[in-house]
């Protein structure tokens, strides 16, 4: 993965990262608009869920350039990571080394209900925990 090119994206982005060839299951790279909106958010779960295919999944967020959410957007966020239901294994977060970032997320992300979220302070940490075969 080019996590370069990836860094310089100014909009959301979503993609399937790799089948389970590499890792126990599926890995959905999610890269969070700068700034997010609530039908940015509902465009990408979308995508997220149909990428994911009802089958077992992680989802790898890439948070490091985006700034935090409203509470509208927020309010969004949880109905979306509430309707993944269980075919989400795992969240990993990426904030980069922001550590107020961090913070925050870790907050906003306690609301949602969803319990498996795992912080690492880059993409590759992040993969570098996600189960392999």
């Amino acid at each position: 993965m080019n996590t370069e090119s990836i860094v310089k994206e100014k909009t959301s982005k979503v993609e399937l990262l790799s089948n389970s060839d590499d890792f126990s299951c599926p890995v959905i790279y999610f890269k969070e608009a700068i700034e997010p909106e609530i039908e940015q958010v509902k465009l990408d779960f979308a995508e997220i869920r149909r990428l994911g295919n009802n089958a077992p999944f992680y989802l790898l967020i890439d948070l490091s350039q985006t700034t935090p959410p409203t509470v509208e957007v927020r309010a969004q966020l949880s109905k979306e990571f509430n309707a993944l239901g269980g075919s989400c294994k795992g969240v990993l977060v990426s904030t980069g080394k922001n550590k107020l970032l961090t913070v925050a997320a870790k907050f906003i992300f306690s609301r949602f209900g969803f319990k498996n979220f795992e912080f690492f302070t880059s993409i590759e940490k992040a993969l570098l925990a996600i189960p392999k075969k």
